[in-house]
């Protein structure tokens, strides 16, 4: 189950999993993603992007991580124009976050 947080107009989405996504932008956006995302409790991690159909479009091993808040851009710049899902996939579960691409 997922909440989400509002601070100063910001949303963060937060998963019982011990992981959060923040700060996504610019959203919409045509050439690259910043965010930030946290850990809880130390984990491996991964960073996909799905499709609406649920194809995974991009996947980044960000590998073992310890408790603490990052930050990371994606370029996205070789997908279309549609609505998506960036992940962030722990151990224990996952954390979605719904982007825009236009072009």
């Amino acid at each position: 189950m997922e909440s989400k947080v509002g601070v100063n107009e910001e949303v963060v989405v937060i998963s019982q999993s011990g992981l959060a996504i923040s700060s996504v932008e610019p959203n919409p956006s045509s050439e690259g993603i910043r965010f930030n995302y946290s850990i809880s409790n130390p984990q491996s991690i991964t960073i996909a992007i799905y499709n609406m159909l649920g194809e995974r479009v991009a996947s980044i091993s960000e590998g073992y991580k310890s408790e603490g808040t990052y930050s990371k851009e994606i370029n996205i710049s070789q997908l279309p124009s549609g609505a998506y899902y960036l992940q962030i996939l722990g151990e224990v579960g996952q954390v979605n976050q719904m982007i825009n691409i236009i072009k």
